[in-house]
């Protein structure tokens, strides 16, 4: 029975309550609308853009070279993290089987070449058909043709650097067998790098094609760049668009992966 007396208080409360509210009772305490305070809110953090935008150098420049024919590796001249210049040798396949098959198409160039100029003489003097010269010919130009392909395997042979840069990684070992499409090694030119970033769609104007741009790195240096690339699709989630500067780096001082990031002055923020 003790137990009963909260729970019947509880509800002559409750019954007491209602009338009130119905009869528009005053004294009833109200809870405060902040549904204005949240618009304030919201429309301030509109108006006050990131002031600071995080980047990250990447190379301007990246591949993977592969093999583009079947044989050994047989010298590796450039390690992981090495430079090298354009040009330069970076690794070497074993080239002699592709030598030998040189040979060959070089000999049958020679016996077509001969061929060719004997019948052409026969049909001059009217002992050969016109038949018979056009299949000289034809085979002429064939050995020519496999005399140019055994040349290039002979060449392919020979892995040299497209340009400038670094090893980044090495994915063969010497006196490896490797297949045409094998990866060989993968290089980076750094020379120049990329600072990417994103950007948010209102204040992308500030970044045009062309525009100079200072980067404060995380280690309290800065550097310069020009806006190379523009976004030209938005990402949905973030409503930003990605944006690439481009940044000197002659003296190999910058790192791919080295992170900073880009302060806008205060008055150009202020005017978004």
């Amino acid at each position: 029975m003790i137990k009963l007396i909260p729970a019947l208080i509880l509800i002559a409360l409750q019954l007491a309550f209602v009338p009130a509210v119905f009869a528009g009772n005053s004294s009833l305490p109200s809870f405060p609308d902040f549904s204005e305070q949240d618009a304030k809110i919201d429309a301030e953090s509109h108006k006050s853009p990131q002031s600071t935008y995080s980047v990250v150098f990447y190379p301007r420049k990246e591949v993977i070279l592969s093999a583009e024919v079947e044989s050994t590796v047989s010298h590796i001249a450039k390690e992981f993290g090495q430079s090298f210049k354009k040009g330069q040798v970076l690794i070497k396949l074993d080239p002699q089987i592709f030598i030998w098959r040189q040979d060959k198409a070089k000999a049958m160039h020679a016996e077509a070449a001969a061929t060719f100029k004997v019948t052409e003489e026969l049909y001059q003097d009217k002992s050969r058909s016109i038949i018979d010269l056009e299949k000289a010919r034809a085979e002429l130009s064939i050995a020519k043709a496999n005399m140019r392909i055994a040349g290039k395997e002979v060449s392919f042979c020979t892995i040299t650097a497209p340009y400038s840069g670094r090893v980044e990684k090495l994915l063969v070992d010497e006196r490896e067998w490797v297949e045409a499409g094998t990866p060989l090694i993968k290089i980076v030119s750094d020379s120049v790098l990329l600072a990417r970033t994103l950007v948010p769609w209102n204040v992308l104007k500030s970044f045009p094609i062309g525009k100079q741009v200072t980067i404060e790195l995380t280690n309290g240096e800065t550097v310069t760049g020009k806006v190379s690339h523009v976004g030209a699709v938005m990402d949905s989630a973030s409503q930003t668009f990605e944006v690439k500067i481009e940044v000197p780096n002659s003296k190999r001082k910058l790192k791919c992966g080295m992170t900073g990031h880009i302060p806008m002055p205060v008055d150009e923020v202020a005017t978004r």
